[in-house]
């Protein structure tokens, strides 16, 4: 895993320290409420980061390689021959 500026690598990153997060996320209904209203208009890419952004704890669990965001036309593809695998 790297990071990049533009097309230039920078360093690589230390795997260990990294995790692929995937969603849901779950979060109490009265803290992720009171961290969205004391977010304002700030851009976050998750729930995990308002939480963060307020200095709560957000935990990991297991996840599946098999829950994937559809983002883009060949995610569709690749959910179709998934679901036509399990029958």
């Amino acid at each position: 895993v790297k990071a990049v500026r533009g097309s230039v690598i920078t360093r690589t990153l230390d795997r260990n320290a990294l995790f692929f997060a995937q969603t849901p996320q779950g979060f109490s209904l009265t803290t992720i409420r009171a961290a969205y209203a004391r977010l304002g208009r700030r851009a976050v890419s998750d729930d995990a980061e308002v939480i963060e952004s307020m200095g709560g704890e957000v935990r990991i669990i297991e996840g599946s390689p098999l829950n994937f965001k559809i983002t883009y036309p060949e995610d569709i593809i690749l959910a179709r021959a998934l679901a036509r695998s399990y029958g």
